[in-house]
C-alpha cells in the first residue's frame, strides 16, 4: 500500500484558507487604522470604528462611520485603498500575484484555493487566468485614472493625481469610497460632479466593467464580437446586465429626475441605475428620492453584480436563472433554458437557495437594527440591503448607529464576503472552449485514477470531448502536468477507502482506473470503487490474467491498450490494401481499404460485393471526407478508398489480404 502523508497533512480546506486569509488581512487593516498616524487629527480610532472601516474596504462595501476624505490622513487613505484593491481582487489572487512575480511554483493546493477564490469553472489554466485578472485590472484602473486626471487636477492641483488613482480603483473594485468630503461637508460622495459628463461616465463605466466578471472579460478578449462562442454564463451576464441598466435608467428618467435639463436627467438616471449594483457612489441626494425609487434601488442592491467579479450581491446569474425557471413554469416546460440550452435542476436549486439566504439576512438584519435604534423599518432595510450586498449606499444613518447595529452591518458584510452558501456559477461549463460542440445534457463526469502516459492521453481526449474530469494520482508532478486540461485534481492514495469515499465516487458517471506498473493497487482500487457504489468501472490491464482478475473483482469493462494496439498494427501494416481497422467483435470488423484496380470505374451494383462476399460498403472516402450516400449506381473512382463492414475472414478473402 502506498503511504502518502501529504494528503493527511492538508488539514484546511480551500474555503477555510480563504476565510482565514480575509480575516487576517481585515484584522491587520483595523490595527493599522487605529494608529494615530492614520487620522488627520493624530488620534487613536476606536477599535469598532477601525474594524468597521477595514471590513467595509476589504469587502469593497463603501459604508463608513467616518468621512474618508476629512477624517483619514494620507496614510489612512493608503491603507484603505490597499484593502480595497486586495478585496476587489481577492486575498488569494493577490498572494498568487506575489508568487508569480517571485517565480515560485504554484502548488496543487494553491491552485485549488485559487480556483475557489476566483469562482473558476475548472482548475486547469487557473494560473493563466490569474495573470489575466491582474493584467485586465491594472489596465482598467490605469486608463480610468488617466481619464479622471484632468478633472481632479483642475480642481485639486497636484493632489488630483492621488484623487484620480483612488477613485479609479474604488470604482473598478465597486467599493464606493471617495475623498471629496471636507470638515464642512462630509459624506458628499460625487454629488458635486453630478453635471460632469466625463467623470460620471468614466466612474459608471468602471463600475460596470468591474461588475461583469473576469471570466466574461476573458471571453470578450478571446472572441471579440463573436457572441455565439461565449460561455453561456457570459451571454447571460451581458444580457442581464444590459436589462438591469436600461430599464431602471428609463424609470429614473421618467419618474424621479423630472427637473433640470435633458443632459442632467440622463446623467443622474444613468448613474443611479449603475451605482446600486454594489458600487456605493452617488450623484444625487438619496434621502430626497421618492419611496418607490428607494425601493427600486434596494432591489438593484440585492441583485448586485456578476460571478467572479469585484461586485457583491446575489448575482445577475441568480436573478436570470430564477426568471428563466419562472418563465418555463408558466409555459409548462419541465426545464428552464438559456439560448436554446437546458439549465440543470441543480442550478435552479442553488439560485433559489442563494436568493432565500439573502432575503432572510436582509430582513433579519433590518429587524435587529430597527429594534435597537428605534428607526423606521424602510430606512433600516435600505442599510441592510447595502451591507449584505456590499454596496455602500446609505440614507445617512450609518455614522449614528450604535455598536450593536454596526456589528450587525459588519456581520452582513462578512457574510457576503464569505459567501458560504454560494458555489461557482452553475452556468459555467467545464467543457471550456468545447462547450458549443457538446451539449450540457451529454457532458459526463469522469473520475480518472492514474496519470501515467496512458492516463494523461485519456484526460486530454476527454477534455477535447467536453467532459468533466477529476484526475487522481499519488504523484504531485503527474497531477500538476494535467491541470491545464482537467476540471479538478487531487493527490491521494486510491487504495485508501477513506480517500475514495471523500471523492463521492457514486456521483461520477464513469470511473477509469489506468494505474500502470502496480497491478495490486489497480486491483484494490477497482474493488473499492465498486464497493463504494461506482456506476461504471473501467480498468486497464497489461496482461490477459490481469484482465480476468479485474473483471472478477469489480471492473465492468477492461481495456487492454497494448494488446488492442498490437492487433490493430499487425492487421493495418501487414497488408498494402488496409488503411485503417476497427474491431467490433472477435470475428467482425470495419476496415478502410484501397479499391482493387479491377473495380475502378465500375458501379457498386456491378461488382455485387454484398452477394458474393457478404460484405457491406459503408462509405467512400476522398481527400479525408466521407461520402455515406451509397447506392447500387455509385461509381468507384481511382483516388478513393472505402469503408467496409463484415467478417474478418470474408474481408481477407475479398481483398486477398
Amino acid at each position: 500500500m502506498i503511504q502518502y502523508p501529504r494528503y493527511k497533512r492538508h488539514r484546511f480546506s480551500s474555503f477555510q484558507v480563504i476565510i482565514a486569509g480575509f480575516a487576517a488581512v481585515d484584522l491587520v487593516g483595523a490595527l493599522l487604522l487605529m494608529l494615530p498616524i492614520a487620522t488627520q487629527q493624530r488620534c487613536v480610532t476606536p477599535f469598532h470604528e477601525a474594524l468597521f472601516t477595514s471590513t467595509s474596504a476589504l469587502c469593497v462595501t463603501g459604508l463608513v462611520v467616518q468621512d474618508t476624505g476629512s477624517y483619514w490622513s494620507a496614510f489612512g487613505q493608503s491603507v484603505i485603498l490597499l484593502l480595497i484593491q486586495i478585496g476587489g481582487l481577492g486575498v488569494i489572487t493577490v498572494g498568487a500575484a506575489f508568487a508569480l512575480l517571485s517565480g515560485r511554483k504554484i502548488s496543487l493546493k494553491q491552485r485549488s484555493t485559487m480556483q475557489e477564490a476566483t469562482a473558476a469553472p475548472q482548475m486547469g489554466g487557473i494560473v493563466r487566468l490569474t495573470g489575466f485578472i491582474l493584467r485586465i485590472t491594472a489596465l482598467f484602473e490605469l486608463v480610468g485614472a488617466a481619464l479622471l486626471l484632468p478633472t481632479f487636477c483642475a480642481d485639486y492641483g497636484s493632489r488630483g493625481i492621488w484623487y484620480a488613482l483612488f477613485h479609479s480603483i474604488s470604482a473598478f473594485c465597486n467599493a464606493g469610497f471617495d475623498l471629496l468630503g471636507t470638515e464642512g461637508a462630509k459624506f458628499v460622495s460625487l454629488t458635486q460632479y453630478a453635471d460632469d459628463p466625463l467623470l460620471t461616465t468614466v466612474i459608471a463605466a468602471l463600475i460596470v466593467f468591474g461588475g461583469l466578471g473576469f471570466l466574461t472579460w476573458e471571453d470578450i478578449y478571446t472572441y471579440r464580437l463573436d457572441f455565439h462562442r461565449y460561455r453561456m454564463q457570459s451571454k447571460v451576464i451581458l444580457v442581464t446586465t444590459a436589462f438591469l441598466l436600461v430599464l431602471p435608467s428609463l424609470y429614473f428618467y421618467c419618474f424621479e429626475f423630472t427637473a433640470g435639463s435633458a443632459r442632467q436627467r440622463i446623467l443622474l438616471s444613468m448613474f443611479q441605475s449603475v451605482t446600486p449594483r454594489t458600487a456605493g457612489f452617488n450623484t444625487a441626494d438619496l434621502a430626497a428620492m421618492g419611496s418607490s425609487s428607494q425601493t427600486l434601488m434596494v432591489v438593484l442592491m440585492l441583485l448586485g453584480g456578476s460571478p467572479g467579479s469585484t461586485a457583491g450581491g446575489m448575482k445577475t446569474t441568480t436573478f436570470a436563472v430564477l426568471l428563466a425557471n419562472m418563465w418555463a413554469t408558466f409555459r409548462r416546460r419541465e426545464d428552464a433554458e438559456f439560448f436554446g440550452r437546458r439549465i440543470d435542476g441543480s442550478a435552479v436549486k442553488n439560485a433559489a437557495t442563494i436568493a432565500g439566504m439573502y432575503l432572510t439576512l436582509f430582513f433579519l438584519g433590518a429587524f435587529v437594527i430597527a429594534a435597537a435604534e428605534q428607526l423606521p423599518m424602510a430606512v433600516c432595510l435600505y442599510e441592510t440591503a447595502s451591507a449584505v450586498a456590499t454596496v455602500g449606499l446609505t440614507l445617512g444613518i450609518t455614522p449614528q448607529l450604535g455598536a450593536l447595529s454596526q456589528g450587525v452591518l459588519i456581520a452582513l458584510i462578512d457574510v457576503d464576503l464569505c459567501g458560504f452558501w454560494q458555489q461557482p456559477c452553475p452556468l459555467s461549463s467545464a467543457a471550456g472552449e468545447n462547450r458549443d460542440r457538446i451539449k450540457e445534457t451529454s457532458m459526463k463526469s469522469i473520475l480518472l485514477i492514474g496519470l501515467g502516459r496512458f492516463g494523461r492521453h485519456i484526460a486530454q481526449e476527454l477534455n477535447e470531448l467536453g467532459h468533466q474530469v477529476m484526475a487522481i494520482d499519488s504523484n504531485e508532478d503527474r497531477v500538476n502536468a494535467v491541470l491545464s486540461y482537467v476540471t479538478n485534481a487531487q493527490i491521494g492514495d486510491s487504495t485508501s477507502e477513506y480517500f475514495l469515499r471523500s471523492l463521492g465516487v457514486g456521483n461520477f458517471d464513469v470511473c477509469i482506473v489506468t494505474i500502470g506498473g502496480n497491478f495490486q493497487s489497480s486491483l484494490e482500487t477497482t474493488s473499492l470503487l465498486k464497493e463504494l457504489g461506482a456506476k461504471l468501472v473501467v480498468s486497464r490491464a497489461e496482461r490477459d490474467v490481469q484482465a480476468k482478475f479485474l473483471l472478477r473483482n469489480g471492473a465492468d469493462e477492461v481495456v487492454y491498450p497494448e494488446k488492442q494496439l498490437a492487433k490493430w498494427a499487425a492487421i493495418r501494416y501487414s497488408s498494402e490494401h488496409i488503411l485503417d481497422y476497427i474491431e467490433l467483435q472477435d470475428d467482425h470488423a470495419i476496415m478502410e481499404v484501397t479499391i482493387p484496380p479491377e473495380w475502378m470505374d465500375r458501379t457498386i451494383g456491378e461488382i455485387n460485393i454484398r452477394k458474393k462476399y457478404n460484405i457491406n460498403i459503408l462509405a467512400l472516402k476522398k481527400d479525408g471526407k466521407l461520402d455515406m450516400n451509397i447506392t447500387p449506381d455509385t461509381q468507384l473512382c481511382r483516388d478513393e478508398s472505402m469503408l467496409v463492414l463484415g467478417k474478418y475472414a470474408s474481408i481477407q478473402k475479398c481483398f486477398r489480404l
